[in-house]
């Protein structure tokens, strides 16, 4: 089974989130071989007291988030909105969405925004990172010197979204393997195979033993390449909450919509999840679709569109209804 992953992203200063929720999980899942259709790898988070939490998609997407803010004695609150403001430079700024920034997204492209994330937790300083912890990912390349297929250019999801292989679990951009919106390889049921893995046996029993770094387009001639952190990227989980749009709360969103949205970030508990629009989420239809069937099958009222709807996670982390 094909894994994607899309990424909302742009150029984005340091975040400042607690050291100890920095470094990402790692995937745990069952390899699957050329035929592996059917066996589907997720990656997992540990809480607090060391149980595997609830499974994460394979895809992804990467949202305009550039940094978090943390407020002392601060919990969530509806009043919290995401901002944005046009960055240079490049940058990919979920979660898991994961596209990253420079312009565009990791996997697809995107506009050089940034999504502030507002107060969570307690504010907690952060020292600057080495040059050396700083230094970009470099993958193992392990039979990359196969035939490469075209680059798909300018289209949106081709640098935000991002698809895992069957067989290595290494990621690639949507646009890095040739791969366009319907392509018959992004069936929940299909099998994928990165193009190293596909041309060469050998090379596809070495990658297999590889663990490559998460979120990290393997294509060694990549246009945005390194992992999500590099440059403050976040991916987007799952959205867990609906709030009617704002102007008076959302001034910086800059395509004013109907509803703004409780976004929880790969890697992230549900109480530094934030509100943002649907231009920070990239492909953002299937994580309303998603979060309208929990709201239904919680039994939550949709029709009333003025009205704030969270779901039992975010209720459980503190999110008000009011």
């Amino acid at each position: 089974m094909s894994s994607l992953s899309s990424i909302a992203s742009t150029s984005a200063p340091r975040k400042s989130v607690p050291q100890q929720q920095q470094p990402r999980p790692k995937q745990t899942a069952k390899r699957g071989g050329k035929t592996a259709s059917a066996t589907v790898r997720v990656k997992h988070e540990r809480d607090d007291s060391g149980s595997l939490a609830q499974p994460k998609k394979r895809r992804k997407t990467l949202a305009t988030t550039a940094e978090l803010h943390f407020e002392p004695e601060a919990g969530p609150s509806t009043s919290a909105s995401a901002s944005t403001s046009t960055k240079g430079g490049r940058g990919r700024g979920r979660g898991r969405g994961r596209g990253r920034g420079r312009g565009g997204s990791r996997g697809t492209g995107r506009k050089v925004q940034q999504l502030v994330i507002t107060p969570l937790k307690q504010e907690v300083e952060v020292l600057p990172l080495s040059n050396e912890a700083r230094q970009r990912y470099e993958p193992p390349k392990i039979g990359t010197e196969c035939p490469w297929p075209s680059k798909v250019l300018g289209e949106e999801t081709s640098r935000r979204e991002f698809i895992q292989c069957d067989n290595c679990e290494g990621w690639y951009h949507f646009g890095c393997v040739g791969i366009r919106p319907g392509d018959p390889r992004l069936d929940p049921d299909a099998a994928f195979l990165c193009p190293p893995c596909e041309n060469s046996e050998a090379a596809r029993e070495q990658r297999r033993e590889v663990r490559f770094q998460a979120a990290a387009c393997l294509r060694p001639d990549c246009d945005y390449p390194g992992a999500a952190e590099d440059t403050n990227e976040y991916f987007v989980e799952r959205v867990i909450g609906r709030r009617p749009f704002k102007p008076e709360l959302d001034s910086d969103v800059r395509l004013p919509t109907e509803f703004m949205w409780l976004v929880k970030w790969d890697g992230y508990k549900a109480d530094q999840a934030t509100w943002g629009a649907n231009e920070h989420l990239g492909d953002c239809a299937k994580f309303i679709e998603d979060f309208e069937q929990a709201a239904e099958i919680e039994g939550r009222d949709l029709s009333a569109r003025d009205a704030i709807v969270l779901l039992n996670e975010a209720a459980a982390a503190g999110w008000a209804q009011t």
